[in-house]
């Protein structure tokens, strides 16, 4: 959020759960009250201002856009919530533009949106149900709100106009026009901190630690048991009657293909096209790189940087047998178990020469057993402890085993060893000097197309000044691109147009870059776009002309598209077919018999589904349902609506022996039988008493302090680390050289300052961490008293001499007392979001929630 005076909803969006915080909240407020001055003197900065707001303009505007097919359904509801009160009911609807807007601002929306089709269907899935998740909270906020009269009784209007006032009116419009909303919606958004403000102040109201008694925690949980509401638990078995059933069992004739073109060719007109100017700089260009200079400390710099990157531990190749075992396997076995003489008589053939991947397919209950039990390569640290050191332990070729782990009996086979490696600065130069080049080159062309961007939207520059950035091929016809419409490089295109394309704006699919696509098609006429990073490197584009779209030839991708199209429409039918006749020829079947006598395939691999969440609010269950993706869930975390109608229906009478079915989804036909259920369920007092206790106080007592810090002492370590001043040298005559001179009593630093190969540090008083540097200086440096120096240490970067300066910090671990307040600060936020989140749960478990996910996964 550049401009302190303007509340972005994306902001908003992106930062709802450190809303629920009151620092966040007083932070928001206070940035309300700051705008920028209209006068004389102010008029100086306005440049600098727009273009450090450019970044941000450039997300707004390169931000996914609103779907076309969607255009016409932006203000109709697709969640509707309403929260019962002592004297009625509240109700909030959420429509397609609100929740689209939600989705856009949550953190990693643009990239999922450039993903393949099924990859990003499926993440967008999961977008959708955290938006979703984010407006229901925000409506039962303001509902509460509402229904305690703890809501701020603002006018919305005065509000915005006071912003607008302070930002100045046309800077305030360009900015709700980059967000896509209104000034009243932003007004909303506003109202809605405050809300959040007012519901803090509420909550967060802590008792006494002494007063925190057995008997107060108690009743505030049974006042409030609503917050620790469990979602109920049940149980079915289900059949699905799939299309995918019957792939390769349809065919569709040419002549059908075609005839469908004929009577549906307004299905094949291409989007809008449009003619621009382009200018693309692309920093890999070898030309581009090779202007761009590196020196030798920027090189040693990069490597002291990354020296992790260099070095790599041993490693172990291996395969392994598991037998798992019905308990914890680290609680001791009887030498009789039957796990254990499983595993002993495997080992016995393995050492005797049979085939170890083989045994592992045969035995292992691992999910390597189909790779015969092959780990790969992997370092210390990846595995248990117990695994590791037999594994490391171990010599190529040995078997060793039984190892107990607590996921049972292993026998693990090493079949190589990988040494440790650490590459010297020689060995990665080359690589150094590409990667700083494609760096610097990066950083170079962006601030070049940023400049020119702000030159010719503020300094009177004109698009075709800029032209010779471009390293293009389209830079030699003045930029400009041939005309084109967003998808697919057809054959619709003359072949020389389209090989330009493809050369500048095309993914390797052959289809217009997604990014590019947001670009240009979200400008008007005579606009200029952000500047765009691709694969292809950075654009800049200024629309020329917009044409109406063409008819699209009936070419072998239109002809595909029909065919996928026809086929799936024909496996559909005969799905639903199938579906129909079993239920008719087993009337009174239950699911489990329909699953034994459906022969269109072979048994589903799962039926029967135990203690799986169920809640009267589709779309938040506390736990996942990813046993049933591809079968009852999209995304493994909701049921898909129709079967949580289905399930509903079932639950409103005596369930028990009634089948739902045949009824369609997204998946096919589906059966289904509940077998078991249970509702009313609560975290049990004993469980929670201690998270109640600190939601009440908002305060850790000494042993949850102690507690805390034990397990977080990594939080708290403190390497071991001496301050020295060093002379870094590349060649060990150098080295000696300076070494010499030292020791005839010439000042340290004055030396460094001729020799060392690290500028302006040279000689500067430095911490050095001893894990962080080979063991041979360090070994070298620890043993230095005050004053004293090294002999040159040869390093995987050059030679270094060590002054110790005298000053120690030893190795270890800041006791409590020092960080004791930063503990009790940290678990007081922690107590404070626990009790938000409790209390947004509470809520929501008395809300009805009702989705049109018909609308939802159109969207």
């Amino acid at each position: 959020m550049s401009n302190p005076g303007f509340m972005s909803m994306r902001w908003l969006r992106m930062h709802i759960k450190e809303i629920i915080w009151a620092t966040v909240i007083l932070f928001l407020l206070s940035l309300f009250v700051i705008g920028y001055g209209t006068t004389k003197i102010n008029e100086q900065n306005e440049e600098k201002q727009r273009q450090n707001e450019a970044a941000m303009a450039a997300e707004d505007k390169s931000a996914v856009p609103f779907p076309p097919h969607m255009t016409e359904k932006l203000n109709m509801p697709v969640i509707h919530v309403s929260y019962p009160t002592e004297t009625a009911s509240l109700t909030s609807v959420i429509d397609v533009k609100t929740l689209w807007q939600s989705m856009k601002s949550l953190q990693g929306f643009d990239e999922v949106s450039q993903m393949p089709k099924g990859i990003r269907e499926y993440y967008l899935g999961m977008f959708k149900e955290r938006a979703i998740n984010t407006l229901v909270t925000e409506a039962l906020a303001d509902m509460y709100a509402t229904a305690v009269k703890i809501k701020p009784n603002f006018d919305v209007k005065a509000l915005v106009e006071a912003d607008r006032a302070r930002i100045t009116p046309a800077e305030f419009d360009r900015r709700l026009r980059n967000e896509g909303i209104t000034s009243e919606e932003y007004g909303k958004e506003k109202i809605k901190a405050m809300v959040f403000s007012a519901i803090q102040q509420q909550i967060l109201k802590p008792i006494p630690l002494a007063s925190a008694t057995e008997d107060v925690v108690k009743n505030f949980y049974e006042e409030n048991k609503h917050r620790f509401a469990l979602d109920d638990k049940i149980s079915f078995n289900h059949l699905l009657v799939s299309p995918d059933d019957f792939l390769g069992k349809t065919e569709v004739a040419e002549e059908a293909i075609k005839e469908y073109y004929d009577k549906n060719k307004s299905e094949f007109l291409s989007g809008n096209r449009v003619k621009v100017s382009h200018i693309l700089l692309n920093f890999r260009d070898q030309k581009y790189l090779d202007a761009i200079p590196v020196s030798e400390g920027d090189l040693r710099e990069a490597y002291e940087n990354n020296r992790a990157k260099y070095v790599t531990g041993e490693e172990v190749k291996a395969r392994h047998i598991l037998i798992k075992t019905k308990e914890n396997a680290e609680v001791e076995e009887s030498a009789a178990s039957p796990e254990k003489v499983k595993i002993e008589n495997i080992l016995n053939r393995a050492k005797s020469g049979e085939d170890f991947a083989e045994l592992a397919k045969e035995f292992s209950e691992d999910s390597s057993a189909n790779n015969g039990g092959d780990l790969g390569q992997f370092g210390r640290g990846t595995m248990v402890e117990p695994f590791e050191n037999a594994a490391f332990n171990a010599k190529i070729g040995d078997i060793v085993g039984p190892v107990k782990t607590q996921f049972g009996y292993h026998i693990i086979k090493v079949e190589d060893k990988i040494p440790a490696t650490d590459k010297s600065f020689e060995d990665v130069k080359a690589d150094l000097i590409a990667e700083f080049k494609i760096t610097q080159a990066e950083l170079k062309a962006s601030a070049e197309m940023q400049n020119a961007r702000n030159q010719i939207l503020y300094s009177g520059k004109q698009f075709n000044d800029f032209i010779n950035l471009s390293n293009a091929e389209s830079a030699k016809n003045k930029g400009l691109l041939p005309v084109f419409f967003s998808g697919k490089i057809t054959n619709d295109y003359d072949a020389k147009d389209a090989q330009i394309l493809r050369s500048e704006i095309a993914a390797f699919s052959g289809a217009i870059l997604p990014e590019v696509e947001r670009a240009v098609f979200s400008l008007k006429l005579g606009e200029v776009s952000e500047v765009v990073k691709s694969n292809k490197g950075f654009h800049l584009f200024k629309i020329e002309e917009i044409l109406e779209p063409i008819q699209l030839s009936y070419s072998e991708e239109v002809k595909q598209t029909i065919k996928t199209k026809l086929e799936a429409e024909e496996r559909n039918k005969l799905a639903a077919k199938s579906a129909e006749q079993l239920k008719k020829e087993n009337p009174s079947a239950d699911v489990l018999k329909l699953v034994e006598v459906y022969t269109q395939k072979a048994k589903q691999s799962k039926v029967s589904f135990e203690d799986m969440p169920y809640s009267k609010n589709p779309g938040f269950a506390a736990n996942e349902l990813f046993e049933g993706l591809g079968l009852f869930s999209d995304n493994g975390r909701t049921y898909v609506s129709e079967i949580h109608s289905a399930l509903a229906n079932l639950l409103k009478g005596d369930w028990k022996n009634k089948v739902a079915g045949p009824f369609k989804t997204q998946f096919g036909w589906h059966f289904i039988e509940v077998t078991a259920y249970e509702n009313n369920r609560y975290e049990s007092f004993d469980l929670v008493k201690d998270s109640v206790r600190q939601m009440l106080v908002l305060e850790a007592n000494q042993a949850e302090v102690q507690k805390f810090y034990e397990e977080n002492k990594e939080q708290f370590a403190v390497p071991a680390s001496r301050e020295v001043r060093q002379i870094i040298t590349s060649s060990e005559k150098n080295a000696n050289e300076a070494y010499d001179r030292l020791n005839k009593g010439e000042i340290f630093v004055l030396i460094a300052k001729n020799y060392s190969i690290d500028g302006v540090q040279a000689g500067a008083l430095t911490t050095m961490e001893k894990g962080k540097v080979s063991t041979e200086l360090a070994e070298a440096v620890w043993a230095l008293t005050k004053g004293q120096y090294t002999k040159p240490v040869k390093t995987p970067y050059g030679y270094v001499i060590a002054l110790y300066e005298g000053n120690e910090v030893l190795e270890g671990t800041r006791p409590l007392n020092e960080v004791e307040v930063g503990i009790r600060q940290q678990l007081r936020q922690q107590y404070s979001m626990s009790a938000f989140e409790s209390f947004f749960k509470g809520l929501l478990a008395k809300a009805y929630v009702t989705r049109n996910d018909k609308l939802i996964k159109e969207m």
